[in-house]
């Protein structure tokens, strides 16, 4: 995998280098500081996953992602810390066209080898998906005769699941939704975990609705966003309350769309959407057409509004989807469907 570094922190680059150079089919084929050197190096040396720092002179990181998406796409991984003052920057930049965002370790760390756990995880993650992994096997997931029909009533459910670029959509959606909305959303976004909490407060910032981490057991509220904020599975659960499962460890991203589409599916007679967005991989097609097959209704997101049109292409071609939507039209399709009135424009 070859890998390039934009960073304007210079003790980090010489840590990073040393670092990569011990992953086996790594390597680092350019590093640059300044913005302008970036964008240049990229457009003659495309690396298949660019480390990506959130401070650069004369530019916010959104910006630079979104011309980096435009000109010369590759994997973008952002390096930053979990603070408050880099939650806005990561997550424009993850609206952009940014893959992932891993955790650094702090100043103090600089020089040891301790804290670089996450980073190397999100490496190894974005490798595995830039090398098209073949999807796990779901044919686990059947719905047959071991659905069960007990439980609390379920109100209007919205699963909601995206991976790159998935904020900046997920905000947009949200945005079109009145706070008398009758359904629970609930959002699966590929992210570090740690990142989850800020993904919920800046959404929750920009939209009507109220937006909250889930980090334990739920029962699901209307007019509520649950935002899948544990390494864990997020699953329906017999009784109608979301909760998180450990099984299949296998699967590269946890919490897995897919997963949690597909335990929606095995509830009876839930009034339930699915909606998948932009992305890398397949992840949710297979629970998006086990929702279409359970008689849900079932929305995937448009390739020309997509930053990354995979899991919705996937979907598309499964026959997942009842509906293909450009990404301004699914809020909309969500009223129309739960019966809401329109917020005028």
């Amino acid at each position: 995998m070859r890998v390039a570094i934009g960073l304007t922190h210079p003790p980090l680059f010489k840590q990073l280098r040393e670092l990569l150079s011990r992953l086996e089919d790594v390597e680092v084929i350019w590093v640059a500081s300044r913005y302008q050197d970036i964008l240049d190096r990229q457009r003659v040396d495309r690396p298949d996953v660019l480390l990506l720092g959130l401070d650069f002179e004369g530019v916010a990181v959104g910006e630079l992602t979104r011309r980096l998406m435009a000109e010369a796409p590759s994997g973008i991984l952002l390096l930053g810390h979990r603070d408050p003052q880099s939650q806005t920057k990561v997550f424009d930049a993850l609206g952009q066209g940014a893959s992932d965002v891993a955790n650094l370790p702090s100043e103090a760390l600089l020089g040891t080898d301790v804290g670089w756990e996450d980073f190397l995880d999100r490496l190894e993650t974005l490798r595995t998906l830039l090398g098209h992994q073949h999807p796990i096997d779901s044919s686990h997931h059947t719905l047959g005769s071991d659905i069960v029909d007990i439980g609390i009533p379920l109100p209007p459910l919205v699963a909601m699941g995206a991976s790159t670029g998935g904020p900046k959509a997920l905000a947009t959606i949200l945005k079109d939704l009145p706070q008398s909305f009758p359904g629970a959303v609930v959002i699966v976004q590929h992210l570090d975990h740690h990142f989850c909490q800020g993904l919920a407060e800046w959404l929750n910032q920009l939209t009507a609705l109220s937006v909250s981490a889930l980090i334990d057991e739920a029962v699901l509220q209307p007019g509520h966003v649950y935002v899948a904020a544990r390494p864990e599975h997020i699953v329906l659960q017999e009784d109608r309350t979301l909760g998180f499962s450990l099984a299949e460890p296998e699967r590269v991203n946890r919490p897995s769309v897919d997963v949690f589409f597909h335990s929606i599916a095995r509830v009876p007679k839930p009034q339930a959407i699915g909606v998948l967005l932009t992305g890398m991989g397949r992840d949710g097609a297979e629970g998006l057409l086990a929702m279409r097959q359970a008689g849900l209704t079932t929305i995937a997101q448009d390739a020309p509004s997509s930053v990354v049109y995979g899991m919705p292409k996937a979907a598309r071609e499964l026959g997942a989807a009842q509906s293909i939507l450009p990404l301004g039209a699914i809020g909309q399709e969500l009223m129309y469907a739960l019966e809401c009135p329109l917020i005028p424009h």
